[in-house]
């Protein structure tokens, strides 16, 4: 009873798995037979990428968080999250959308192409680049 007390705040009706059921167990196992397909490939390097740039990069790890800082669009199209010197923009929207940054280096990109001009790094339709932008 207490693991569905969890999910009362997300707004849906959802019985949580038994974690004791056996059939909750075997629906869980990763089927490692599906990375040939290309959709689940390209998902495990997304999350190979985005784990190696963390272990290399520290400010992506560190757990304090007065050392992040966000910035969002009023409409809530893209949000900026800055950890150091880094900035990890997503774009929420439908549309491609530009932010108010200058990308310097983009470190990892979710989609291509993620391009910059003098407004600022463009990103398609849902997507998100962790970039380092130029010294200020």
């Amino acid at each position: 009873m207490r693991r569905e007390r969890e999910f009362d705040g997300f707004g849906y009706v959802w019985e949580a798995p038994n974690p004791s059921d056996e059939e909750s167990f075997l629906s869980s196992k990763l089927d490692w037979g599906e990375v040939k397909e290309e959709a689940h490939w390209s998902l495990l390097c997304w999350y190979r990428d985005l784990i190696a740039l963390r272990k290399a990069l520290p400010e992506l790890s560190d757990p304090r968080l007065d050392r992040v800082r966000v910035e969002l669009d009023r409409l809530g199209k893209w949000l900026l999250v800055w950890r150091g010197k880094l900035a990890v923009a997503v774009n929420f929207s439908q549309e491609s959308v530009t932010l108010p940054l200058s990308p310097g280096t983009v470190l990892l990109a979710s989609d291509e192409p993620v391009t910059a001009d003098g407004e600022g790094l463009r990103l398609p339709a849902q997507s998100m680049a962790i970039c380092r932008p130029p010294s200020r």
